[in-house]
């Protein structure tokens, strides 16, 4: 494990897709791959954008064309999965993303469920930039789908729920509850309030079906108190009520607003599909599991408690068959997806078995791929 310390200054602030635009000073890296130049034998330490305990080395490199030069170092924070950063007031407006094929770099074909983009996207390269540079606003994006789990399933908290506040990188995390998919339930509101509230957190939650106490946040007030969170989470329950509840009061566009501004959306069950285009749900009581809509704020469908209920995994492949589902990724009970802007980053588990699976249909067949799970709370 790498121990050198961090070097000064250097902090994430972008993720996105392979070839997607960069631009550095006009000058677009991918545009000029062949023309990179190594100008130092020196490195940068830099954290992962989203582990930030994690070390990785940088090298610096050059690209000059006729009236313009950038600088930036690049480095393989995992398998596949590239960083830049930038350096120096030439390079202020860097932004945009490198990305690389991955952990879930098979590229899948489009199917005829076509409301959105029906791949699951590979993982993301993330970006940094000195902290006296530029921002220009953005932020590093992340999601965290869980499949089953953490305060309400578990002990609480369970490994997941100390994960989510060790994302967040602060010593008191802002964390707000949205129980909408229980109908704010207030044993679930207490639950959260209890687990959160013994790892240090200033906890709260939105309700809007309970009337406000000292933990609300206010109807009349959610989007300057969302936004101002280190990350919101998202209970379990009726994914297609929750849904139809924040699409009337506007709370689908305050979440993807506060996804954009870099806070940390997190989710089980219901709240694990909730962000994904489609996911395979049990919300039209009397019937099957069936695909439903989602927010979209991540490519291809959700499946969550997979490997618990044989008939999810027949389900999402017969969805799959018919090609009405996208791609979809699959998650167990005791595990989790975590995805840097709309790339999956990486699966976490807590117990033993229990990982994430891509599912797609190539051909006339089914294909079902687990995929290596990092394993947390040991």
């Amino acid at each position: 494990m790498l121990t050198e310390e961090f070097t000064d200054g250097w902090k994430p602030i972008h993720v996105g897709f392979e070839g997607a635009p960069l631009s550095i000073n006009g000058i677009n890296p991918w545009s000029h791959a062949g023309n990179w130049r190594q100008v130092s034998q020196e490195h940068i330490v830099v954290p992962h954008p989203a582990y930030p305990s994690e070390r990785h080395r940088a090298w610096v490199y050059e690209i000059t064309i006729p009236g313009k030069a950038v600088c930036f170092a690049a480095t393989e924070l995992s398998n596949g999965v590239w960083g830049s950063t930038c350096d120096g007031p030439l390079h202020s407006q860097a932004r945009g993303c490198f990305t690389a094929t991955g952990l879930c770099s098979a590229s899948f074909r489009r199917s005829t469920w076509a409301p959105k983009s029906s791949t699951i996207s590979k993982p993301s390269v993330k970006q940094f930039a000195r902290e006296s540079t530029t921002n220009d606003g953005a932020s590093m994006q992340r999601i965290l789908a869980i499949g089953g789990g953490g305060f309400m399933m578990e002990d609480s908290p369970s490994p997941i729920d100390r994960h989510i506040t060790r994302l967040t990188g602060k010593a008191r995390p802002r964390i707000c509850y949205l129980a909408t998919p229980s109908g704010d339930l207030p044993a679930h509101l207490d639950k959260f309030h209890a687990a959160y509230g013994s790892m240090g957190c200033k906890t709260s939650h939105l309700a809007f079906f309970r009337q406000p106490d000292s933990r609300s946040i206010l109807v009349s007030d959610f989007r300057p108190r969302l936004l101002e969170q280190d990350a919101i989470y998202v209970g379990g329950g009726n994914t297609r009520s929750a849904l139809a509840v924040w699409r009337e009061w506007g709370l689908d566009t305050t979440l993807r607003e506060a996804w954009e501004c870099g806070v940390l959306l997190a989710g089980m069950s219901a709240g694990a599909m909730c962000w994904f285009e489609a996911g395979l749900t049990d919300s039209f009581w009397g019937s099957a599991h069936r695909p439903l809509d989602c927010l979209g704020l991540l490519p291809g469908g959700c499946a969550v408690h997979y490997s618990s209920d044989p008939k999810r995994r027949e389900t999402l492949h017969a969805a799959q068959q018919a090609r009405t589902i996208p791609p979809s990724i699959a998650i167990d009970d005791f595990a989790a997806a975590m995805y840097l802007g709309t790339s999956l980053d990486r699966v976490l588990s807590w117990r033993t078995g229990s990982t994430a699976y891509q599912a797609y249909r190539e051909g006339g067949t089914v294909i079902e791929t687990p995929l290596p799970a990092e394993q947390i709370g040991q």
